[in-house]
Parts: structure tokens; sequence; C-alpha cells
């Protein structure tokens, strides 16, 4: 047996002992994320194809994300059941560690792939590094179980890509069918993969020598989609009943998602579906490290440049080919995206895949600047890549655990708030595990009753100590709460930053922007210089009418609308409201809203209310446009047996609009 070149041995031992470091780093800041509202669902999908797949339940025909596929969901609930964890916290932990564990793996197989690439240890370790020390990746490879798993079977589909095409033979193939089978489970998407590998597939037939060269490339292309296909319905029970139907379906859904969820982007709200064309390179822009921008630039224009200049070893199965396929792969989702009008929402990370032909091409960049330049000029891009990833790492300590509201210097991170009107911050909400640990110290004995949106997800994280001293008010069990935990995406609208209307007890901020506040709902625990300006608008608001059917008096002032209840309920600190609101003139609405006709404001009464005086007095501040209509309702939000967010509407009903408003 011939023994491997030393070269591939001592790149191994250095890769390997940077995943040893990479994930010694990652168990000691493990238990410092929050845990995401994505979570429960995926949670609760696993089980219902664990269930279905056993045929015990078929309530998976019902569920609402029933055409996602489980290839990584299933196998964390298995291990969590062949644990026997029972304590939410060590679930979540387990989940996360997990995740990240596969992320690390994905950063080896990135290294991996650039040494088969670039033949350079320096290189393949600098691509490990690229691929896992990029911030806002980093924090999602603990809490996001669908795209970050994406991004790291990706990688490691388009490592094997490389082998399949480099060895030329059947089981490489196969094993590359298993691999996109996977891939495609996790996110349909990945089944443009299988596309690009038989288009591949087809040059090499047109290019074969002979007839029998011909069919063992046909021979493998079949095994390949062979593989795929089986392990595919074999690892999404959804698809066994009806295959085709259903696969079908999903790839509907993966085109146009139902949900529509606007975001902020560039100061503008805008509507999934109805992004700009610069949606996508800019988010990838203004968050990704800037040398690995400028490196994967470099590598795109260089694999562009030899494909232009070499056309027919772009077509033939070649190292060149590769790289094109890489370009194509970072080039054509995003156009795809802005020309299909594909529903993307909460940044890109629907397109973190584009991480992993970056990371490489960034490497292919690093090699052609090395060798354009002498010893001298390659010890200083080697010195220059060091305090890079160095910089970058710094980055990620100084906003620690909030990686994922990283932005680099192509926006302006030094001006307070600025970043907060412009894009999207903490939409995972996932700063509201810190949020929770701060109140404590805040509150340093007793029990704390404090609503927070979710529930009780980022405190089942918490150690047991501190989960028994938070009371949080649920639908099943209403009742006051003292404080309110937000991250302030209700406050604003238009792209306009509203203030929340409550006294704000702490602040969580990152980058001089406040991304998590913990807001005081009980005004007779603040001072009497502080409560005063709330119980003079409660007083304003004494002659507010309530409709017919109405749970609060509605009344509109000086450009905001008042809601008031005498007495206040327990439940009513956990109330939802809708407001509706018709402009006199349709051309005032922000350009998501030209469909509809209306403004659609929506809050919940701790982001815009307090207890005051006995009542409950919340206000929410309207356009700054003429307004011909308002209609207010409210509703209640529960969880069904799936633990997915059902509504229920309670009341609804027009309000008086003065001539002025």
């Amino acid at each position: 047996m011939r023994k491997p070149p030393l070269e591939w041995l001592n790149t191994g031992r250095a890769l390997v002992l940077t995943f040893a470091a990479l994930l010694g780093i990652g168990a000691c800041v493990l238990d410092d994320y929050g845990v995401v509202w994505d979570e429960s669902a995926q949670q609760s999908l696993a089980a219902a194809n664990l269930l279905y797949a056993a045929g015990q339940d078929d309530t998976l025909l019902a569920h609402r994300d029933r055409n996602y596929g489980v290839a990584f969901e299933l196998p964390l609930l298995l291990v969590e059941l062949a644990l026997g964890l029972d304590d939410p916290r060590h679930t979540m932990l387990l989940r996360h560690a997990l995740t990240h564990i596969f992320f690390l793996v994905g950063g080896l197989c990135c290294g991996l792939l650039t040494h088969r690439l670039c033949g350079s240890r320096g290189l393949a370790v600098l691509a490990m590094l690229l691929f896992v020390l990029s911030p806002r990746l980093y924090a999602h490879s603990f809490f996001n179980t669908k795209d970050v798993p994406f991004l790291c079977m990706f990688m490691i589909v388009l490592l094997l890509a490389q082998r399949a095409f480099t060895k030329d033979n059947a089981a490489a193939f196969t094993t590359l069918g298993v691999a996109v089978g996977l891939l495609a489970n996790i996110r349909i998407a990945g089944a443009v993969l299988a596309v690009a590998v038989v288009a591949l597939r087809a040059l090499d037939c047109c290019q074969a020598a002979d007839r029998r060269e011909r069919k063992r490339v046909l021979a493998t292309t079949g095994l390949f989609l062979g593989a795929g296909i089986v392990v595919l319905y074999a690892t999404w029970p959804y698809l066994w009943a009806n295959p085709a139907a259903r696969f079908i379906e999903a790839l509907g859904e993966m085109a146009d998602h139902p949900t529509r969820i606007v975001s902020l982007f560039a100061g503008d709200m805008v509507a999934g579906g109805d992004l700009p064309w610069r949606y996508v390179p800019v988010w990838l822009a203004i968050t990704t490290p800037p040398a690995l921008l400028a490196l994967g630039g470099v590598g795109a224009a260089l694999a562009f440049r030899r494909g232009v200049k070499r056309p027919r070893l772009a077509l033939a199965n070649t190292p060149q080919r590769f790289w094109l396929l890489l370009v194509a792969t970072l080039v054509i989702p995003p156009v795809v995206v802005a020309a299909l009008e594909v529903n993307l929402y909460n940044g890109w990370r629907q397109m973190y895949f584009l991480h992993a032909p970056l990371v490489l091409l960034a490497a292919l960049g690093a090699r052609g600047l090395a060798a354009a330049c002498g010893v001298r000029g390659k010890r200083v891009l080697a010195a220059a890549a060091t305090l890079a990833v160095a910089a970058t790492a710094a980055d990620m300590v100084v906003i620690h655990p909030h990686q994922a509201l990283h932005f680099n210097y192509l926006v302006d991170r030094a001006t307070p708030e600025k970043l907060r009107g412009r894009y999207e911050l903490d939409y995972y909400e996932t700063s509201f595990r810190q949020a929770l640990e701060q109140l404590l110290r805040h509150v340093p004995t007793g029990t704390i009753s404090v609503a927070i949106p979710y529930e009780s997800m980022n405190r089942d994280i918490l150690p047991a100590v501190s989960r028994r001293r938070l009371r949080i008010p649920t639908a099943a069990a209403p009742g006051f709460a003292d404080f309110f935990v937000t991250n302030h995406r209700q406050h604003r609208h238009s792209g306009r930053a509203r203030p929340a209307y409550a006294p704000s007890v702490l602040d969580i901020k990152v980058f001089n922007n406040t991304v998590a506040s913990v807001l005081a709902l009980d005004l007779a625990t603040q001072s009497e210089s502080v409560a005063r300006k709330y119980l003079e608008d409660y007083r304003l608001a004494a002659d507010a009418q309530a409709q017919p059917g109405a749970l609060f008096a509605a009344k509109v002032r000086a450009g905001s609308l008042y809601l008031r209840k005498t007495p206040c309920a327990g439940e009513d600190v956990l109330a939802r409201f809708l407001v509706k609101v018709t402009p006199r003139q349709q051309s005032r609405l922000p350009k998501h809203r030209h469909r509809h006709g209306f403004e659609a404001l929506g809050f919940r009464f701790g982001e815009r209310g307090a207890r005051v005086a006995g009542g409950c007095l919340a206000s929410a501040p309207l356009p700054d446009y003429a307004i011909g209509a308002i209609d207010i309702g409210q509703y209640l939000l529960r969880t069904n047996r799936f633990n997915l967010p059902e509504t229920r509407v309670l009341w609804q009903a027009p309000v008086p609009v003065p001539p002025d408003a």
C-alpha cells in the first residue's frame, strides 16, 4: 500500500490541530448563546417525522413545516432520546454543541478541499480559519439548525464533487450522490447541485474519447442519481406516500414561501418577494470580514479570467472547470433571487451557503497574490492575512456573544442607534438570554415576573437556580408581569425607529446600537418623576371610546393612538394589537403596502404599554401622513399541538379619527 505524501500528513496534522483548538474554544463559549424562535418549530418537526416514520401518528401531514427535510434535525432528536434528556437546558446545549461540531467539520472539509485545489498547507489552514471565523456564521453555528447545516453539507458536497471528478470512478460518484441526497433533504435547494453535476457529466460524455468511455460516464452518472434519489427518499418520511407530488410541492414552497415577513433594509421596510436586486449582495458585503471579501473577489476574477482565456479547459474535466463552478455557485444564486423575486427575510441567512465558494475563491486569490510576489512579498502577504484573521477574532471577542449582529467597517458602526434604523439587528432574539441574566442581577432576590416573546425558550436554557426565580405569564397561565423583554423590532414603521413606551430598566447594546431592552411594565415600581408622564397620558385618555365588543377603549391624540383599560387584568399584559391605518392618499404608503392599500402596525402590550393608576395604557405612534381611517383589533397567540403559533382574533373595531390626524 502506497504511503500518503508527507505534505498530506503535515497538512492533515495542521488541520486537525486547528480543529481541536476551535473545538476547545467552542466548548468554552457554548453556554453563552441564547435560543432562537426557530428551534422549537424544528424540534416539533423532527418529532412529527419520527412518529410518522414509526407508523404511530400521521400529524406530520398537517404540520406547517412538513415540506422541510429532517436529515439534520432527526439525528439531533435521536441523540437526545438515546441520552434520555428531560431537562430543556441540557437538550438545548446538546443541540447547540452538535450543530457547532458539524460547523467545524464543514471548516475542516474546507481546509481539505483547499489543499486539494491549491496544494498548500498554509492556504488550507487559512481557508479553515476564514470559514469558521466569520462572526455571524460563528454565532449561528450554535443555534441555527437550518442554514448552517446546509452550508456545511454544501461544503462537504463540494469536496466530494472535486474528488469524484478527479477520480472519475463509480465509488466516488456514488458517495457524491449520497451527499447530494442529504443536502437536498436539509434544504431542497440543494437539488440544484444535482442538476449541475449531471450537466458537467453531460459535457464529459460529449468529450468522451470512445464509446466505452461514454458508457462509463453514463454509468457513473446513473449511480450518482440513483444514490441521491434513494437517500433523499429514505431520509425524508414526508415523501414516502407520494414522492413525486410532495417533492414538487416542496420545490414550489421553496420558490415562493407563503410566509411574508417585512424586514428593515437600508432604512426601508421591504417585504420578502419584493426585495431590491441588491439585497443579497449588500447583506453579504456589510457582514462578511473585509479580507475575505477582498480575497474572494481576487479569486473570482482570476478564475473567470483563466476561463475566458482558455475556454476549452473550462469545458473539460479540469481544475479550471471546478473553479468556474465555484464562481457560478457564488454569482448565480443572488441573480436568480433577484430575477425570480424569491421570498427571503432575516438578512441573508437563507443564502449562507454562498460562504463556501467565497472562502475557496479567497484561497485562490491568496495563491494568485502570492505567486505575483517575491519572497519578501509573500512574507508581507502572510503577515497581512494573519493580522486580518486576528482582527476579525478580536471583533468577535469584543461583541461576544452577539456575533450574530456583526457588521464590518463598510457601514457606520460608531454613530449611536444608526444601524438600528437601517438594518435588521436581533431578529432571532438570542440577546433575550443576556437580557434575562442581567435582569436577574438587577433584581438580586425574589421571584421576577417578566413577559417575553416566545415565552420560556431563553429562560429554559438558564441554570435551574435562575429559572426558579423567573415567572413568565402565558396564555394558559396569565398574570401580571412587572417587566417586558423586547428586541425593538415592533418599534418602527417605514424604517423609522420609534422609542418604546414603557421606561427601560436596562439595555443591551452592540456597536452603539440598542438590540434588546427590559422595560418596566408596572409604573408603581418606578420613581415619581418617571411615572408622572404616564399618569398624565392616562388622564388625557380618560375619554377614550370603547367600541362594541372591544376590550380596550381607543383614542387618537397628537399623532399617537392610545389604548386604555380599567381595571387592568393580568392577561392584558399579554395583549397583542393590530392597527390598520388607511391614508387619505394611497401614494403615502410604503412600497411593500401598495398592494394592500393600508399600513398594518402590530405590537404587543409590553412594547407599547404600561400599568398605571390601576389601569392599562398603551401608546403607539401613528404614521406621519394624513390618515383617512383607523381600525384596531386584538388577538391571542397560542401554540398548537405541534408547538407552532396559532392566532385567535378577540375583537376588532374602527377608531374615530380627528379631522387633523
